[in-house]
């Protein structure tokens, strides 16, 4: 999703939570920057929410970031973002089960 203000000066990997309209917290991992691994453009907000099926498009979400996991980098090739995209997802999901309210 494209950021509706000005863009963060944060940027890179971050274990979230994620919630929208009256729904509970979901918890993901969230790439904030351009995506340089795939030549992406522009500055945005790319989430991924565990064990979620369905379509938010459209939907104004609510996240909060947890922690940064990483920066974001460059990859030779698909398969090596693939291999530290369920390292990131791993990593969060401790991340985000040590800090359970």
């Amino acid at each position: 999703m494209r950021l509706e203000s000005s863009p963060s000066p944060v940027k890179g990997i971050f274990a979230i939570r994620a919630r929208w309209g009256e729904s509970g917290w979901r918890n993901g991992v969230a790439n904030l920057g351009t995506r340089p691994a795939v030549g992406g453009e522009g500055f945005l907000i790319e989430a991924h929410l565990f064990d979620f099926e369905g379509s938010l498009y459209g939907r104004r979400l609510e996240l909060e970031f947890v922690k940064k996991l990483r920066d974001e980098i460059h990859f030779a090739d698909i398969d090596d973002l693939v291999v530290q995209m369920r390292e990131d997802e791993r990593q969060a999901r401790i991340c985000l089960a040590s800090n359970e309210n």
